[in-house]
């Protein structure tokens, strides 16, 4: 039987042949390699997907913990800040009420720029006197008007220097406190610890923290929590139900930290990670859906299943199809690529007939007699290859340190009554705050003309009130979105190589915003000296071919960068005519988001 049939194949047609092989050595090997293609597939997305998610929930934790520390930076800065203690501690009787007004306004303006440099929300200093200034605004309030709070007598309780709290947790706190999170410092009498003189109290808006975690999710429907002891802070996810939130905090005190933990709550599966945030009694929790992880890899596995379907069944066909014409041809091509598989370089074939095979015949022939050819060339273009040069100019700073160096700068120019430093500072401090945008690219014109503003504020401190700046603006443009910092270089280069290249050294600036169409011109217009045809095409030629010859690097920066962002219809303009000054315009699309 078995011989029978093995001669039945061995005589049977070169077609069927074929096609019996075709299906055992297509169809095995493609179905042992999608099995495990897709093991594989499946070990890899999860893994993928986790470390992923891991990466986010870290960098999520590390920045909510940067947070917190400089929170509680700025508490130990305040709680070490003379005026407070002076205010805290001075015998009234002899204060003189001036006096007593101007701890409070430097008071107000030191909370301020703290409100404005970070994301607090509101800093309140509670004082055990009858001081004037006590309870006279938002910020400065006699210690016994909270004496009696939940919060405060928590606060006495506990043996942190630095407490957090949650104002949810006590009845007799209002709405707006319930909004924030809360650190609390006591200061005591040095010479009698026992009792309070004042109280510092910096809140800290919880939608500040959900933004963060919105804006970094782990995945796209992820969900994040903040929790202390079991008890829910925020939320994410508002369609959770209370059962929910009570079976995952029972089983995450089962588990460890900072690993992942499959789970079953209801009917549908998770993963979850928590973590402890540091100088806390607080936890962050990450909760990814099953169907995140494993749905894509599903969707994948039926989509590579079907694939592999129609492309064997195919496949199948298009083989059946060619196996059914004349094979003589074949096999004689086959025979002669052998031969110059075997180095008979001078091998050729007579062609036969007009269709594919005849003409991959003629074209072998063809390809034989050029094959050395071809092959010399490729060696000549192998020692051709070329070196190219890499020109680059770089430079860094880091503008965090620089923007804490100005913090405490003007914290000490405030301190020490120097009002000419603090105006630089303070514009400086805005300038920076402006240049980083907590990490944005954009920002809006608003924002982009008060960068203008400080910039020429900061300028005119240096060189005695020498530039006069005039913005005109439509209220309703200021609104829509610009990438960062392009107004500033432009006005720099007209202050500097129009304005005080004058005999007075003087001179206005006039910045328009305008509307055209579906665009924006922002024109920049200075009564400076102006260029002449070779200044011009120095700063405002965009041609390659001037690459040699052209200066006005942060010109060209800025026009590439508006190229690169929106395209190559927007960027920037130039006129300018000489002694009559210079118009420069930078065209961007209207955008809002």
């Amino acid at each position: 039987m078995k011989y029978r049939l093995g001669k039945k194949l061995y005589n049977g047609h070169i077609k069927n042949k074929l096609l019996g092989m075709y299906f055992f050595l297509l169809l095995i090997p493609l179905g042992c390699f999608s099995i495990v293609t897709f093991s594989k597939l499946s070990y890899m997305m999860h893994d993928q997907t986790l470390s992923a998610a891991t990466k986010t929930f870290s960098n999520t934790q590390f920045m909510m913990e940067e947070n917190f520390r400089q929170i509680d930076e700025m508490m130990n800065t305040l709680a070490k800040n003379k005026l407070i203690y002076r205010m805290a501690t001075t015998d009234l009787s002899g204060y003189p009420i001036y006096n007593q007004l101007i701890d409070s306004k430097t008071l107000v303006e030191i909370f301020k720029h703290f409100r404005d440099v970070t994301n607090v929300e509101k800093i309140s200093f509670y004082v055990n006197n009858e001081s004037i200034y006590a309870g006279q605004n938002k910020e400065i309030f006699k210690l016994e008007s909270i004496q009696n709070k939940d919060w405060f007598v928590k606060a006495s309780e506990s043996k942190k220097v630095n407490y957090w709290f949650d104002p949810e947790l006590f009845q007799d706190t209002s709405e707006e406190e319930k909004e924030c999170f809360s650190m609390v410092r006591l200061l005591y009498d040095p010479s009698d610890l026992s009792e309070i003189l004042a109280v510092l109290r910096i809140e800290i808006s919880k939608k500040y923290f959900m933004d963060l975690a919105i804006r970094t999710p782990v995945t796209e429907n992820s969900s994040f929590f903040l929790i202390e002891q079991n008890r829910l802070l925020v939320t994410s996810n508002k369609h959770f139900d209370k059962g929910f939130y009570t079976t995952l905090f029972l089983r995450m005190s089962n588990e460890t930290q900072e690993q992942w933990h499959e789970t079953l709550i209801g009917k549908e599966k998770y993963f979850y990670r928590y973590a402890s945030i540091s100088d806390t009694q607080w936890y962050m929790v990450s909760v990814i859906p099953y169907e995140d992880v494993y749905g894509e890899i599903t969707r994948l596995i039926v989509s590579l299943l079907l694939l592999v379907i129609v492309v064997g069944g195919m496949a199948y066909c298009i083989a059946y199809a060619l196996s059914s014409l004349t094979l003589n041809r074949v096999i004689k091509l086959t025979q002669s690529i052998q031969k110059v598989e075997e180095g008979d370089m001078s091998i050729t074939i007579q062609a036969e007939g007009t269709d594919e095979i005849g003409v991959t015949m003629q074209a072998f022939n063809n390809m034989m007699q050029r094959i050395n050819i071809l092959m010399q060339e490729k060696e000549e273009a192998g020692k051709a290859i070329k070196s190219l040069e890499l020109k680059a100019l770089q430079a860094q700073i880091n503008p965090h340190f620089l923007y804490n160096s100005l913090d405490l700068i003007n914290c000490i120019a405030i301190d020490r009554e120097i009002p000419e430093i603090v105006t630089m500072v303070k514009a400086l401090g805005q300038f920076y705050k402006i240049s980083l945008s907590r990490g944005r690219d954009c920002i809006s014109i608003k924002e982009e003309l008060r960068h203008v503003e400080l910039y020429v504020q900061i300028l005119n401190l240096r060189f005695n009130q020498r530039v006069e700046l005039m913005i005109q603006a439509d209220e309703k443009l200021m609104q829509y979105k610009v990438i960062k910092i392009i107004l500033q270089p432009i006005v720099e280069n007209a202050i500097i190589h129009g304005i005080f290249e004058k005999a007075s050294g003087e001179g206005m600036i006039l910045v328009t915003v305008l509307e055209e169409g579906e665009d924006i011109c922002l024109n920049v217009q200075d009564d400076g000296i102006g260029m002449s045809e070779m200044t011009f095409k120095k700063h405002f030629s965009f041609d390659k071919s001037m690459e040699q010859q052209r200066s006005g690097y942060g010109v060209r920066n800025v026009h590439e960068r508006i190229k690169l962002a929106y395209g190559d219809k927007y960027g920037i303009t130039c006129t300018s005519k000489i002694d009559s000054g210079t118009i420069v315009t930078l065209r961007i699309p209207k955008i809002l988001d």
